[in-house]
């Protein structure tokens, strides 16, 4: 297995372990190459054997229903990752897109939050886009999910201060 993306609490129970990096350190003996542990309003962390990788919760001014967002987060992660291409049989990926990954994942479960359900989804647009849809910053959204003004300036700046550098 090389992907394991569960919760906090999940890890706890899986591992046995309260501390985080401990509970990462026994979940890793079981396999995986890779673990995120999301952590709901307070944001994710990758793991990987050599490394770690903590992603703030976007902040919210009002959360209408949390229900899906950790959902939408494994859509926004997963989904990055196959937008670039990666395909977990052929091995390794560069912890920069990983880490991308985790980011975009923040922000897509923060959308979820701001609605009922999957709705505010629905109402994503273009409005207010400073950059081509070609950006490499956005390149792990598809089209018609291209977040509006306030959260592409939360993945600009999410992805200035946590993705470490090639």
């Amino acid at each position: 297995m090389d992907f394991l993306l569960i919760n906090d609490a999940e890890a706890r129970m899986l591992s046995g372990e309260y501390n985080l990096k401990r509970a990462a350190a026994k979940i890793f003996e079981m396999g995986p190459h890779t673990l995120v542990i999301k952590r709901g309003e307070y944001g994710a962390i990758l793991f990987r054997p050599d490394a770690h990788f903590i992603v703030p919760g976007y902040l919210l001014e009002e959360v209408f229903d949390p229900t899906g967002a950790g959902d939408c987060f494994a859509g926004g992660f997963i989904g990055c990752l196959a937008e670039k291409g990666f395909d977990p049989k052929k091995g390794h990926i560069d912890a920069k897109e990983l880490s991308r990954a985790v980011i975009y994942g923040s922000v897509l479960g923060s959308f979820c939050c701001e609605k009922f359900g999957v709705d505010r989804f629905r109402t994503l647009t273009r409005a207010g886009r400073s950059r081509p849809l070609t950006s490499s910053k956005n390149a792990c959204l598809p089209a018609s999910r291209i977040p509006p003004r306030r959260h592409e300036r939360a993945l600009d700046s999410f992805e200035s201060r946590f993705v470490p550098e090639a």
